[in-house]
């Protein structure tokens, strides 16, 4: 454990290099972690029809935001909320614990962490504590510093200099949410260390607190982007239902329709060339 986990002085520096460097070029900017994705929702999600996905040069995110300058949108800042997502305890392998002969769950090495880790402890939107660990996009035009989860200091300063100041958030409508249903979301994948498993099926069962299970069990029968799950999605979850049963454990969250339906599979075909000449070093 870092000694101040509050002190990010690097990544104040990286971040505000990154805007001074390359925010002429550009009129979005957003700096995430790799255990961060921003996923497309509402009519912004990939279509299902494959020819529409190869014959488009802009998808999902890419295509909102265009279509934000077209409208001449007045927000300069969009706010992702965020919250910690759990390990689908399904797609995990289970091993033992050599200190004290308990099951734990490790990562299966061959899914990514977006498939693993898709499971939320509530369904969209998400709760107002995700203010908190926000991510944004901002414009850095307006933006004149941004710090991690915030943006702290804009161009305001120059054209409204007596103008009241609102703590970590700008004001309307130069920073606003972004919708979660209809424009997009941010998953978060951090990693649960095994250890952390410990003695899982106790804490997930059917009689004990949700709070407390260190990993996911899925809701079988609805998505957590969506109302509700259609027929042939209750289908192909009897395999979960029936293992859920079995250990009997209760569901504490919920995985999203485009992640699994969709961006699970082109995740991982943008990957594997490159897996492929990894493999081969």
């Amino acid at each position: 454990t870092h000694a101040n986990p509050g002190e990010r002085s690097s990544q104040y520096a990286a971040e505000a290099s990154c805007r001074v460097r390359y925010g002429d070029s550009t009129t979005w900017m957003a700096t995430l972690d790799v255990d961060e994705y921003l996923i497309p929702a509402g009519s912004w999600m990939i279509s299902t029809e494959k020819k529409t996905i190869d014959n488009s040069k802009e998808i999902g995110l890419q295509k909102w935001l265009r279509s934000l300058d077209a409208k001449k949108d007045d927000a300069y800042i969009l706010s992702f909320y965020q919250t910690r997502a759990l390990p689908d305890a399904r797609k995990m392998i289970p091993k033992v614990d050599a200190t004290n002969g308990n099951e734990i769950l490790t990562k299966n090495t061959s899914l990514t962490y977006l498939e693993t880790y898709d499971c939320e402890t509530t369904k969209l939107p998400k709760p107002d504590f995700g203010w908190r660990a926000q991510k944004q996009i901002y414009k850095p035009e307006f933006v004149l510093n941004h710090y991690i989860h915030y943006s702290p200091i804009t161009n305001r300063v120059n054209t409204h200099p007596n103008a009241v100041s609102l703590r970590y958030v700008q004001a309307k409508p130069y920073e606003r949410r972004v919708d979660e249903l209809k424009e997009g979301f941010l998953l978060h994948t951090k990693t649960t260390e095994p250890g952390k498993t410990n003695s899982w099926k106790t804490k997930c069962s059917e009689t004990a607190k949700k709070e407390n299970c260190p990993v996911g069990i899925a809701y079988t029968d609805q998505w957590g982007d969506t109302l509700s799950a259609s027929d042939n999605d209750a289908v192909m979850s009897k395999l979960d239902k029936t293992w859920m049963e079995d250990h009997s454990l209760g569901p504490n969250c919920y995985r999203h329709k485009v992640v699994q339906e969709h961006l699970v599979s082109m995740l991982e075909k943008a990957m594997k060339p490159y897996l492929e000449k990894y493999n081969q070093r």
